[in-house]
């Protein structure tokens, strides 16, 4: 079901953005560093998609790799605890002296 309602977002955002480059055919001119270039609009909106999306997954990713760094010692640590308990309720009881 769950890839079934991907499926269907997928298509709907690939019919939109083929929508968006069909409306979007003349050309703009881009001048950028070095130069400038002249380039269908689409391509241009398309271009800065692209790089908003590059930009913002390096953004995410210091915060993705702390937040597994802290789940991988939390589980060292857990597995830790659960064998000390296991240790201690399998240990034989001694009688004070």
């Amino acid at each position: 079901m769950r890839r079934l309602i991907l499926l269907i977002l997928a298509l709907i955002v690939f019919g939109l953005t083929l929508a968006m480059v069909l409306v979007n055919l003349a050309d703009v001119r881009v001048n950028y560093l070095f130069g400038s270039a002249s380039l269908p609009l689409a391509v241009v909106l398309v271009a800065a998609l692209v790089v908003g999306v590059v930009l913002g997954v390096l953004c995410i990713l210091p915060a993705l790799f702390k937040s597994r760094i802290r789940a991988h010692r939390a589980q060292s640590r857990l597995e830790a605890l659960e064998k000390e308990v296991h240790n201690l309720r399998h240990a034989p009881l001694r009688d004070a002296p």
